[in-house]
């Protein structure tokens, strides 16, 4: 199995991108709640990439669902990357988050579940 990491670091005087790697599961998403509630406090736009997941369960799609719904209501910026990956779109579609819209507090239309490719 894959080993966890979350690295942080600094995109431009406004953004911090916030790498995941290994297994984004139950067992860690604690530690990747810790360094995204961080990175909020720190800048207006917070980037998550996932490229390097390799696992994802229905505690890492909740937390990364939490983390726009927390964007919205806070006033920032967050961007998604590597959602496009198998393992994410996968896991995303057999649990039921893919949609055509995105939830009711949507307001902006930026839920990381809607368009693509999938």
């Amino acid at each position: 199995m894959a080993e966890f990491s979350v690295q942080v670091e600094p995109a431009d005087e406004d953004a911090i991108v916030v790498t995941v790697n290994g297994p984004a599961t139950i067992s860690n998403v604690n530690t990747l709640l810790t360094q995204l509630l961080a990175a909020f406090h720190r800048a207006d736009h917070v980037i998550i990439d996932l490229h390097g997941v390799t696992d994802i369960d229905a505690a890492g799609l909740q937390l990364l669902c939490s983390s726009h719904r927390s964007s919205l209501s806070v006033s920032k910026e967050l961007t998604i990357r590597g959602k496009e990956q198998p393992v994410i779109r996968d896991a995303a579609a057999a649990s039921g988050q893919l949609r055509t819209s995105g939830c009711a507090i949507d307001s902006t239309h930026t839920c990381i579940w809607t368009g693509g490719t999938y």
